[in-house]
């Protein structure tokens, strides 16, 4: 396995309501946004699947979920709000990259975790948002 030095974004965007599953039930439940949470991110090799170790993840909250009668929208962080990326297609690739780059750019600090002998690297006690994760080899 070739080892590459650079930056890989690892997970394109990661929306999170803090682990809180979306439950619509017959009364017709809103998730609470207020709740906290944490993202576990396994690091694998794409050969083999085993988990791989060392190395480091940084999460980055790129934009904070709002509600408004049952519609659910994403407003930038201030850190993010001047990247001129817009977020109608959170899963699109260019979107995960081109936040990945504008954080690089203006050195924005993200909140780092080591990835250890289990592979993971984990985030806890997040708020509700819409996250972006880069993995440093």
């Amino acid at each position: 396995m070739k080892k590459v030095e650079r930056r890989i974004t690892f997970c394109l965007l990661v929306f999170l309501l803090c682990a809180v599953s979306i439950r619509a039930s017959a009364a017709g439940e809103l998730p609470d946004l207020e709740r906290r949470g944490s993202i576990t991110v396994t690091v694998r090799d794409t050969e083999t699947k085993t988990p791989v170790s060392g190395g480091r993840l940084t999460l980055y909250r790129v934009a904070s979920a709002e509600e408004d009668d049952w519609n659910f929208t994403f407003a930038y962080t201030n850190v993010f709000a001047g990247c001129g990326l817009s977020l109608d297609n959170i899963q699109s690739e260019d979107l995960a990259d081109g936040l990945a780059e504008y954080a690089a750019s203006q050195k924005i600090k993200g909140t780092t975790a080591a990835v250890g002998n289990d592979g993971r690297g984990v985030f806890a006690n997040l708020e509700t948002g819409l996250y972006l994760i880069t993995q440093d080899v």
